[in-house]
């Protein structure tokens, strides 16, 4: 039995794919090819969102990384302004968390995950939320998954998990949860079906 279902907060609260314009916007000015810049990019954000790095020197590292193309003001404006909320979803999780226990599992870095919190007036949506700079490792790392189970007092069979990358459905899967791949909110509300959520 389901007791606890776990969303992803990028590309699934939050409507994913948003990150290739900056990629594309980052290349165009600095000539180089989009896929120069992204591992670089990624590994950078990866230190900022386990909260090894602060989010002064996320920027600082990422207006050095394009050669001073770019201020951190400018970098800063266009990754908060990136995301678009995922509506519908919202109201699926509002009517969801009445039935059972709704969580945020999240990769976003301290800031940033505040930011979106604050702009779209998201506090009260779940249950719980884990983020990896509390935790000190991002998904799809087992010990992020574990640390969850514990905190919850649940077995991994009893949790159910979205995710929009195949990697963090992959990671939830090993520790045994119930995970899938989020596309959309209709294939989500089949899923929820499944398991006598909807």
């Amino acid at each position: 039995m389901i007791r606890c279902v776990v969303f992803d907060v990028g590309g699934v609260v939050f409507l994913p794919g948003t990150f290739r314009p900056i990629y594309q916007t980052i290349a165009d000015r600095c000539r180089c090819r989009v896929e120069d810049i992204m591992l670089p990019i990624r590994l950078t954000w990866r230190e900022w969102e386990t909260g090894h790095i602060s989010e002064r020197e996320y920027f600082y590292q990422l207006s050095q990384l394009t050669e001073g193309e770019f201020s951190v003001h400018e970098l800063k404006e266009m990754i908060y302004k990136k995301d678009h909320l995922n509506e519908e979803l919202v109201g699926v999780i509002s009517k969801l968390k009445e039935k059972v226990h709704v969580v945020a599992l999240s990769n976003l870095a301290r800031e940033f995950y505040q930011h979106l919190w604050k702009e779209f007036d998201l506090h009260g949506l779940f249950h719980q939320e884990f983020t990896s700079f509390e935790i000190g490792v991002s998904k799809p790392y087992p010990e992020i998954y574990e640390h969850i189970m514990a905190e919850l007092g649940l077995d991994g069979k009893e949790l159910l998990f979205f995710d929009d990358k195949e990697k963090g459905v992959n990671g939830a899967k090993a520790v045994g949860w119930n995970a899938f791949v989020y596309t959309d909110v209709k294939e989500l509300k089949k899923v929820l079906l499944k398991f006598g959520l909807e």
